[in-house]
């Protein structure tokens, strides 16, 4: 497993190196190998993250219907390994795509949007509270 963790890694961070030169078609391919070896390892929180970067690099291209799918698919499996941060930024991620591809967020309900309401205060999960200074 760490062999495959390390190069879905490696790939991940090469993908978002080229994202951020603005090689977008390149970032899509290594988000894509990347996103292989977490799938082979069962990695939920490596294809989520992926899935994200991934995301963003085909709406970055222009295609929209695939950086949907692929920030839909982030956030069932950021709801899977529990991570409410990971899921706001797929929820971002869908939003700002849907915004550039000039669409209504409604188009988007088949995600049921966040869960960070009552579902967390009413399991033990309290907010911080700061201390009177």
């Amino acid at each position: 497993m760490g062999y495959r963790q390390g190069q879905g890694k490696v790939l991940g961070n090469l993908g978002t190196t080229v994202f951020a030169m603005g090689r977008h078609t390149e970032a899509i391919g290594y988000q894509q190998q990347a996103l292989a070896c977490f799938r082979e390892i069962g990695d939920g929180y490596g294809m989520a993250l992926t899935l994200t970067n991934l995301g963003e690099a085909f709406c970055a291209a222009g295609r929209m219907d695939e950086g949907m799918a692929a920030h839909g698919e982030a956030l069932e499996k950021f709801r899977q390994v529990d991570d409410l941060e990971g899921e706001a930024r797929a929820l971002s991620g869908a939003g700002k795509a849907l915004a550039a591809a000039g669409q209504h967020a409604a188009r988007w309900t088949g995600m049921n949007g966040p869960r960070c309401s009552s579902t967390r205060w009413a399991t033990g999960w309290s907010r911080p509270t700061r201390s009177p200074t």
